[in-house]
C-alpha cells in the first residue's frame, strides 16, 4: 500500500521509491496500486478511481482492436500492428510449417516518458 505519493512531472512516485530499493528490488505496480495512485492523487474515492482507471484502459482498447491509434502526446502512442503470413520451421523437428497472419499491439513511448526515464535512471547512478 502507498503510504504517500507526490505528482511529479505528470508521473507518480511514490514512498517506496527510497534509493535502497531504487537500486536493488524493482517494485511491480499492479491495476490496483495504479486505482490507489489515482485515488489519493486526484482526491477521488477508490470506487471512481476504479472506474476511471477501467474506463482508460477499456476505451484504449476498445480503439486499438477497432484499428485506430491512440496518441497521448508526452506518454507514448498504441497501435495495431499486423503480422503477416510466413513460413516457418518447428524448432524440435525442423518441420516446415505456415505461420497465419495475426494482430498484436504496439506502444512507443513519447519523448517526455522517455527523457524523464532516463533522468530518473541516470539519478539512481550517481
Amino acid at each position: 500500500m502507498f503510504q504517500r505519493s507526490i505528482l511529479h512531472r505528470n508521473f507518480f512516485f511514490s514512498a517506496r521509491d527510497t534509493p535502497e530499493r531504487q537500486v536493488k528490488t524493482r517494485v511491480d505496480l499492479g491495476k490496483q496500486d495504479l486505482v490507489n495512485i489515482v485515488s489519493q492523487n486526484c482526491q477521488l474515492t477508490k470506487q471512481e478511481s476504479k472506474v476511471a482507471v477501467d474506463c482508460l484502459f477499456d476505451s484504449i482498447m476498445a480503439a486499438v482492436s477497432n484499428g485506430d491509434k491512440v496518441s497521448v502526446p508526452g506518454f507514448g502512442s498504441f497501435e495495431r500492428s499486423i503480422r503477416s503470413a510466413r513460413q516457418g520451421r518447428n524448432p524440435s523437428t525442423g518441420e516446415s510449417l505456415w505461420i497465419k497472419e495475426s494482430a498484436s499491439v504496439s506502444f512507443k513511448a513519447g519523448s517526455t516518458f522517455k527523457s524523464t526515464v532516463k533522468e530518473r535512471y541516470n539519478e539512481q547512478q550517481n
